[in-house]
């Protein structure tokens, strides 16, 4: 026992004297002290990292030596609000004090996208009324974001967004109907070329009865999902399955018709307060979740899509242009 005790302390001896030494410092380009460190086990590289930021004339450059993961390693990054860029740049080597280079970077643009951008909140969403900004690598698509929400028949709230976003949900449309209430919010977006997306884009609004229908509440602090006070509703166009969204508590505050890329979303509050959970299924008035165990069998054999993660709209720097409503 004492013989594997030595063995093991030896073991540890031998991987302290061979972890890798990195120069650390913080500071300019110019000016970065460097001192050296002994890096733990599980960072294995030497890493320089290089933030450039400019706003008008004025620019600041900061460096930052040290050991690192391999995830940090040779990642680089844009921001561009239009009157404010930064760039980051990182550089990464795996032998003894191998950081000494001195290291910066410019805010380089040649390979990125660059994007319309609403120019107020005053003004319509379209030129002239728009400024471009430069993408960064993940949400190097330029893209629209439309949202319009309806409330007994009229239109109630609608904005227009423009901007850089990621590629996952172009040319989606997220929309539920609970009968007294609807919300559309239509994602559109292109790289074929720079400031592609300088069109004005419009929500399509759903009107044609698609033949499905289900169980609809919208709970406004009136006991409006209670079994008693639902109704049927027929679902229009894509709204092809039925949801129901419950709070943290698990009590239903909303059942409508919703789209597909609605149910695999969970999409902030959409004007309906503490929305933990959205269930989806596809059959008509199978939306009784909270009514029937999940081992009952529900009439219409309905397909039920869990929550998925978050569809993230991550729109950089862009600039929201709220419309009025007509």
């Amino acid at each position: 026992m004492g013989k594997k005790w030595r063995i093991l302390l030896l073991l540890i001896n031998i991987c302290q004297v061979n972890s890798l030494r990195c120069l650390q410092c913080i500071g300019s380009t110019s000016s970065c002290r460097m001192v050296a460190k002994n890096c733990p086990a599980y960072e294995t590289t030497c890493i320089s990292l290089a933030y450039r930021s400019q706003a008008g004339s004025f620019s600041s450059n900061t460096v930052m030596k040290g050991c690192s993961t391999k995830a940090l390693c040779n990642q680089t990054s844009v921001i561009d609000t239009g009157n404010r860029s930064i760039y980051m740049a990182a550089s990464c080597c795996e032998t003894d004090y191998c950081n000494i280079n001195r290291y910066s970077t410019n805010a380089e643009f040649s390979n990125r996208m660059q994007c319309y951008t609403c120019k107020s909140n005053n003004l319509s969403c379209a030129l002239p009324n728009l400024n471009t900004v430069f993408c960064d690598e993940v949400n190097n698509w330029c893209v629209d974001v439309l949202t319009k929400e309806i409330t007994n028949g009229l239109v109630t709230a609608s904005s227009y967004t423009k901007g850089c976003g990621s590629g996952e949900a172009c040319n989606s449309l997220l929309a539920f109907d609970t009968g007294s209430f609807q919300h559309y919010t239509q994602y559109s977006c292109c790289n074929s070329q720079t400031q592609c997306n300088n069109a004005f884009q419009s929500i399509p609004i759903l009107d044609n009865i698609n033949g499905i229908t289900c169980w609809a509440c919208l709970d406004t602090g009136n006991n409006e999902c209670a079994a008693e006070n639902q109704k049927v509703i027929s679902c229009k166009g894509t709204l092809l399955r039925c949801m129901e969204a419950y709070d943290q508590n698990r009590r239903t505050v909303m059942k409508g018709c919703s789209t597909v890329t609605y149910c695999s979303a969970t999409f902030p509050t959409l004007n309906v307060p503490n929305i933990a959970e959205i269930q989806c299924c596809a059959g008509n008035n199978c939306n009784n979740f909270t009514q029937f165990p999940t081992s009952t069998e529900i009439s219409g054999s309905p397909s039920t899509d869990f929550r998925l993660p978050m569809l993230l709209f991550t729109l950089l720097c862009t600039v929201f242009c709220i419309v009025d409503a007509n």
